[in-house]
Order: structure tokens, then C-alpha cells, then sequence
């Protein structure tokens, strides 16, 4: 009954909110020639759990990188990463 229950509320989810609050992981594909500033999750009632980036401009001696937000809970049950890629 548990396992429906869970499932149930996993399917109204969205990616962001599944990887915030029940762990697993999530992968941003930025868009090309954009460079990541910041990450944020803002967590609202009504809509859920939204994922803010703060991107820039990648400077042309730059090269793309790929950043792994990892999420440590306090008895390690619902661990989640964020992949955030830039190409």
C-alpha cells in the first residue's frame, strides 16, 4: 500500500521535483555556448520544486564543463544528483 501511495505521488511529479525530494538523479543540458553561474531549487505548494540556473555567455577560451550537485540526506534514504552539462 506504501508502494502505490509512493508511486501515485511520484507520477504527478516533475523531473526536478522527483530528484529533490525522493533522490535519483536529474540531467540539464545547457544551452551551447552557455556557461553555469548558479544552481537553486525554489520549493513552492502550489507548483512544486523548481530548479533556478543562472547561466552567462562562455567565453571562447573556456571549455564546456559538467557539474554533479550531489544531495546528502542525514540517513542516506533519498540521495539526489543534478547533472548540469554545458556543450
Amino acid at each position: 500500500m506504501l508502494l502505490l501511495a509512493a508511486a501515485v505521488m511520484a507520477a504527478g511529479c516533475t523531473e526536478a521535483t522527483r530528484a529533490h525530494r525522493f533522490g535519483g538523479t536529474m540531467t540539464v543540458d545547457l544551452e551551447p555556448q552557455q556557461k553555469l553561474v548558479n544552481a537553486s531549487w525554489k520549493s513552492s505548494r502550489s507548483d512544486g520544486t523548481n530548479l533556478w540556473l543562472l547561466t552567462r555567455e562562455r567565453a571562447p577560451e573556456e571549455a564546456p564543463t559538467t557539474y554533479n550537485y550531489s544531495e546528502r540526506s542525514q540517513f542516506g534514504v533519498f540521495q539526489g544528483v543534478v547533472r548540469i552539462v554545458e556543450h
